[in-house]
């Protein structure tokens, strides 16, 4: 076990100079759409003036769009950079993700120890150090960088809870996923698997379950109470974490999404759409009231076409095994400011994953994992298939993916063993030889 944790931790250390390198060689990054966005938001936190106002409504004002965490990690960054020298900031903030990246390498090494022991971690935190997809979030200012440590660690953190037994594991558990509904919004659904990890962890409806799920749930809430306590106070409106559930919905339920032949079901911004642009860019609207009209338009037009929920989920699925729209999800990497080099080598580098991922699933160390871990990843997907799609919606299943290839390689590493050792076996007592050698030694 010692020993695997120096290796994984040297791969760690590989994984950080790999990263830090990548920022190194890209000095012409710059943000754009949401990554500018953030930066918008880092530069205001870092100056003193706490969220800038909003842009998503045409009345501006207070702004909950973007959810806090990741934001106020730039403007942490950016407090120490200074926010005068753009090229500055952008390499600094560059640089905490690629220490990101190199910590959920790490944690997926850690979390693939816990379930499955040493030959899969270390193979685990190997692919994941040099998985492209990986690396292409951590080319831009994306929150899915900050996303996926917080989206593990809560995992890891619950199993350690169900071998310890310890309530501080648990309230651990919960508040980091607490912290991962602050970096993006559906994090939150993480309390559901995470409570289900502490229940079945011990005799059900036993003192130590009920306490265990309570404490996780708990914890969660309380991570995330002082932002809704802010909103309600600068907004005057109850908002958990963000208003962005309506611009989501009517992003993909209107009529310009559901009649494009080219990219059927496709998410797009809902100003595209004339039916939305109005309510968007009503100058009378502030962000909150906004968001309620685009949630209430998106429910009757999903209520007039049923139909085509299924439809948006089916395409979004291929989507999200990057079946369809190849150039959807380049483009998508062009608008974030993504490194096009790992855009283009992260479809091969997916589906390479995803069939070791198959094969792994055949394991009998995957069917014996608590079913809580893969509940995690599979609500995280389901709460944005039948919404958008692309690698930065999916990339917080891909550690899970990982360990799953990872028991697949182990797997297939030791059916080659067992191959080669059978091979020259069966040639020395192949029927005849043995005869053969004796006779030539008769005298």
């Amino acid at each position: 076990m010692a020993r695997s944790r120096r290796l994984i931790l040297g791969i760690v250390v590989i994984a950080l100079l790999l990263r830090l390198g990548a920022v190194a060689a890209t000095t012409e990054f710059a943000p754009d759409t949401d990554a500018a966005d953030f930066d918008r938001h880092g530069v205001s936190i870092a100056g003193g003036h706490g969220y800038p106002s909003s842009i998503a409504a045409g009345a501006g004002g207070p702004s909950a769009f973007r959810p806090p965490a990741f934001a106020h990690l730039l403007g942490a960054t950016y407090t120490v950079t200074g926010v005068h020298s753009e090229r500055r900031r952008w390499t600094g903030a560059r640089g905490v993700e690629a220490v990101l990246g190199a910590a959920t390498v790490g944690l997926i090494g850690l979390l693939a120890l816990a379930l499955w022991g040493a030959a899969p971690a270390v193979v685990a935190s190997a692919l994941a150090a040099v998985y492209p997809p990986f690396l292409l979030m951590e080319s831009s200012l994306a929150s899915e960088t900050l996303f996926l440590p917080l989206v593990v660690g809560s995992v890891l953190a619950m199993l350690r809870y169900r071998s310890s037994g310890r309530l501080r594991w648990a309230i651990a558990a919960g508040a980091v996923a607490g912290l991962a509904g602050l970096t993006r919004s559906n994090g939150i659904i993480l309390l559901l698997p995470l409570a289900a990890g502490a229940l079945t962890a011990f005799p059900w409806r036993s003192r130590n379950a009920l306490k265990g799920a309570a404490a996780t749930v708990l914890a969660g809430l309380v991570a995330v109470a002082p932002w809704t306590i802010r909103n309600a106070a600068v907004m005057d409106a109850f908002v958990p974490v963000s208003t962005q559930a309506g611009y989501g919905l009517a992003g993909a339920y209107n009529h310009s999404a559901r009649n494009d032949e080219l990219q059927p079901a496709a998410w797009r911004p809902p100003a595209a759409d004339p039916g939305y642009r109005a309510i968007i860019e009503d100058p009378a609207l502030g962000e909150v009231e906004v968001e309620k009209r685009l949630r209430s338009e998106s429910r009757q037009f999903i209520t007039a076409h049923p139909a085509y929920v299924l439809e948006a989920g089916f395409m979004n699925t291929l989507r999200l095994a990057i079946l369809r729209d190849r150039d959807l999800e380049r483009a998508g990497a062009v608008d974030l400011g993504m490194n096009p080099t790992l855009s283009k080598a992260s479809t091969p580098a997916f589906w390479a994953v995803a069939l070791l991922a198959f094969a792994g699933l055949f394991t009998t160390a995957a069917r014996r994992t608590p079913r809580f871990v893969w509940a995690a990843p599979a609500l995280l997907l389901l709460t944005t298939v039948f919404i958008a799609a692309w690698t930065r919606y999916r990339i917080p299943a891909d550690p899970f993916l990982i360990g799953l290839a990872a028991l697949g390689l182990t797997q297939l590493s030791s059916v080659l063993r067992r191959l080669r050792r059978r091979g020259p076996a069966s040639a020395r007592t192949r029927p005849g030889s043995g005869r053969s050698r004796e006779s030539r030694s008769s005298p």
